[in-house]
């Protein structure tokens, strides 16, 4: 690279460091540059931004979420305030993806939810009923961790509060059995 004053050849270490006193001593003219040139060709440096991102998606990801985590940390207040008016302004948004959330602990997606929602005919496995007021939660099995199927929220906690167990499952059946009879 050849320098006024005819400084020669540079090496790449020299290059970097003309480059980065360039760049301090000039900051806020290039910033009015970025900021004139990226509004005047916005669909340009979209699409190349875009493209960037789908190219380097890990390193984009990674990147990103570290630096969502550090302004999160800085100021959290702020962060729980921006996140609650967005999910009160966006209801319908924050259930698909608090839904997409729930599933990916389960492995499952929203098309296989979906699926097993139109299998079960949108009722729970065990009463059939509708849910009223959430949606139905997925049943899986605590030893194996598969999916079982979809369950209101009152019979999938019972199944949990009964441990998942057959034996007690069938004492808590006697139990009423013996009640609704009129025993003991």
């Amino acid at each position: 690279m050849q320098r006024a004053g005819g400084e020669g050849d540079m090496t790449d270490e020299a290059k970097k460091e003309y480059q980065r006193a360039y760049y301090v001593a000039n900051q806020d003219r290039l910033r009015v540059q970025h900021v004139a040139y990226s509004r005047t060709h916005r669909a340009a440096v979209l699409a190349t931004s875009r493209k960037w991102c789908r190219e380097h998606a890990e390193q984009y990801n990674a990147t990103s979420r570290l630096a969502a985590r550090k302004r999160y940390k800085s100021n959290p207040a702020r962060y729980r305030t921006l996140q609650r008016t967005w999910r009160n302004k966006n209801p319908e948004m924050n259930k698909k993806i608090q839904l997409r959330s729930d599933l990916k602990g389960f492995g499952m997606t929203v098309a296989q939810y979906d699926a097993l929602i139109a299998l079960q005919e949108g009722l729970c496995a065990i009463c059939r009923k509708i849910p009223s007021g959430s949606r139905l939660a997925v049943d899986h099995d605590h030893a194996s961790g598969a999916n079982r199927g979809l369950l209101c929220n009152s019979c999938n906690g019972g199944l949990g509060l009964l441990r998942d167990s057959p034996a007690l499952l069938r004492a808590a059946l006697d139990y009423l059995a013996t009640y609704a009879a009129g025993g003991r």
